[in-house]
């Protein structure tokens, strides 16, 4: 229905927003670098950007990353806490 396609634009935006918003709070940011992946990795963790639906491969998009890295990142992250 209308409502639900809104619904899923709306929490895609928002996650993209998040994803842009962290980017833009890690600057100077470098696509080379794994630490600053892993910074943003960590705090879109924190926010719970990865529950909603579609959330991983618009992350693995923007920082340019396979989702096999994301999700090793992400255990690493996980494992050192």
């Amino acid at each position: 229905t209308k409502k639900e396609n809104n619904g899923e634009l709306n929490i895609e935006t928002i996650t993209i927003d998040l994803i842009m918003e962290e980017l833009e709070n890690s600057k100077p940011f470098s696509l080379d670098s794994r630490e600053s992946k892993m910074t943003i990795l960590k705090r879109l963790d924190e926010k719970g950007v990865f529950e909603v639906r579609k959330a991983v491969p618009k992350v693995c998009e923007v920082l340019q990353i396979s989702q096999a890295s994301l999700y090793k990142y992400l255990q690493k992250i996980k494992s050192s806490e």
